[in-house]
């Protein structure tokens, strides 16, 4: 007689599914960890290349490259309202990171935000997207409107955007020199330039010698997710062709993940993030790349942004933390504001890193 093997019961089944399922429970949090570590090691991997560019950059010209330089806008007077922004420290390392193509496809005898650059911006360059951020890859969609120069009275073009920007130090500060204009520069140009204590900033030269705390304690390059941002914000910052606070230059004057103080948009925009849990990836200026966790230590911070701000014009430059004194030195907020620390105030380790000539020692931290 013939054996014919036995079929599982239903409780067999029922039994084999549920383990399978246990295990399967069991599992995901390994796979989820491992691929954000992958994701991780990626950001990590692409600050360490825009590092490195940034240093041969400096050895190329002898400076880093600045955040931006205003200039004034052809066809219009001379006139602060005639100023445009120019482009950012990722435009200039562009050679560096073989990107040559992209570099020279760019007319510099305009401005970056002109018609004749929308291709270059809406160019996405892989080395500038950290993989786990979901929203980055996504354009800013702007009407022509908003280009400097000569535009079409209609349409749109798209702006691509970053996850990295250079690291502008605690302070948010403004300023011009341009030769076309009045005296040629701001009448309170050297005192912000002496209040620019990052190794990156509007109309700045830094050399390598001037990072006098050491490069493996200095912060050159930060994230920041675009994650955490509403959506309805989305379409003006981290513009990667752009240098402002808020595109490609951020500060440290808030917490990293701020946005889980609740503060307003553009204070996040500004500031350090990651969708990497707790914690963010930095470049510094000696080429090493370190994630730095959130819980490090700041100045003094109350996650109350009604007290952030002092009486006074609504420009970033305003919206300081209790431990910090924003100065207005002249008659324009949006220029003429630098910062100092209130007494008895010091900065937190985070702030002390992105200063390059604080004087401050940062071993192991």
């Amino acid at each position: 007689m013939k054996h014919y093997p036995k079929a599982m019961t239903l409780i067999e089944m029922i039994f084999l599914v549920a383990i399978s399922a246990i295990a399967l429970i069991l599992m995901m949090p390994l796979v989820l960890n491992s691929r954000e570590k992958s994701r991780s090691a990626s950001c990590q991997l692409n600050l360490q290349q825009i590092a490195s560019a940034a240093n041969q950059y400096e050895v190329a010209t002898g400076y880093f490259p600045a955040s931006f330089f205003w200039s004034v806008i052809p066809g219009q007077n001379a006139s602060e309202a005639s100023l445009a922004s120019g482009h950012g420290p990722l435009v200039a390392i562009l050679p560096f990171l073989e990107k040559s193509f992209l570099y020279h496809s760019i007319n510099f005898d305009h401005n970056i935000h002109s018609v004749v650059n929308t291709s270059v911006c809406s160019f996405q360059v892989n080395q500038f997207y950290c993989p786990s951020d979901s929203q980055i890859r996504t354009y800013s969609q702007l009407t022509d409107t908003t280009l400097v120069g000569p535009h079409p009275k209609s349409g749109k073009h798209l702006m691509a955007k970053s996850s990295y920007a250079a690291v502008a130090g605690p302070w948010v500060v403004n300023t011009w020199k341009i030769s076309e204009m009045g005296q040629g520069e701001r009448s309170n140009y050297q005192e912000i330039i002496r209040n620019q204590l990052g190794m990156f900033n509007i109309s700045s030269f830094i050399k390598l010698e001037q990072v006098t705390d050491g490069t493996s304690s200095t912060l050159m390059f930060g994230e920041h997710s675009l994650e955490f941002i509403p959506f309805e914000k989305h379409n003006d910052i981290f513009w990667w062709v752009s240098g402002n606070h808020g595109d490609t230059l951020l500060s440290t004057m808030f917490p990293i993940n701020s946005w889980k103080h609740d503060l307003l948009p553009e204070i996040i925009a500004l500031s350090a993030s990651s969708s990497h849990a707790i914690s963010a990836n930095f470049a510094f200026a000696d080429g090493s790349v370190r994630p730095i966790r959130e819980t490090i230590g700041t100045m003094n911070f109350k996650p109350n942004p009604k007290k952030l701000f002092d009486p006074g014009p609504a420009h970033a430059q305003l919206w300081a933390v209790p431990s910090v004194d924003p100065y207005v030195v002249g008659p324009d907020p949006f220029w003429d504001t630098i910062f100092k620390l209130r007494p008895g105030e010091r900065f937190g380790l985070y702030q002390a890193l992105s200063t390059r000539a604080g004087g401050e020692w940062i071993g192991s931290y």
